[in-house]
């Protein structure tokens, strides 16, 4: 079965971060146990930086997550270089501020749903924007 994931316009970005605080980012690809973006990555990316650069007082944590799967020590190190390549694209590629983003890993910490199915494990796998009050 194959799974369509929406980008989440810069817009959609606004009033969800506004709204929540945060947005859940399921369209930013990575290659299993791989920290490097995919290239299908980059319309979130466009839209993400669309948004950051809407606004140049937003700052943000940007949280990479895994799936229950493996260690934690491992999972947590594995979602601070997926969020720190994310940082990197948006600051490399997209001239966004340094100062304004800020990566975290917390792994399997935080999951959406179970971790005893692919459906529960694809919902934990995300990388989320949250908004820093800083």
């Amino acid at each position: 079965m194959e799974t369509r994931v929406k980008v989440i316009e810069a817009d959609t970005l606004r009033s969800e971060i506004a709204r929540q605080g945060r947005v859940a980012l399921y369209s930013v690809f990575f290659d299993f146990d791989r920290a490097e973006l995919k290239p299908e990555s980059k319309p979130q990316l466009e839209e993400l930086a669309k948004y950051l650069r809407s606004d140049p007082t937003v700052n943000v944590f940007i949280v990479g997550h895994t799936d229950g799967k493996g260690k934690v020590d491992y999972n947590q190190d594995l979602s601070r270089r997926r969020a720190a390549a994310l940082v990197a694209a948006l600051v490399g590629e997209h001239r966004i501020a340094t100062g304004s983003l800020s990566p975290y890993g917390v792994g399997p910490l935080a999951p959406l749903a179970s971790n005893d199915a692919e459906e529960g494990r694809a919902l934990n796998r995300r990388v989320e924007v949250v908004k820093r009050l800083d």
